[in-house]
């Protein structure tokens, strides 16, 4: 998802710079969630 890598760049740019691995882990991590969310959703539908 580039859309959380340019926000987690935005929000945690020093950080970025600093830890790019810190940026990387919030950045997958909030993809795993909108991926539950995504599945759950699909579930619950049909």
């Amino acid at each position: 998802m580039l859309l959380f890598g340019t926000l987690c760049g935005a929000f945690f740019g020093i950080t970025m710079q600093v830890k790019p691995i810190v940026c990387q882990g919030i950045a997958t991590f909030l993809e795993c969630i909108l991926f539950v969310l995504e599945s759950s959703k699909f579930i619950i539908v049909g």
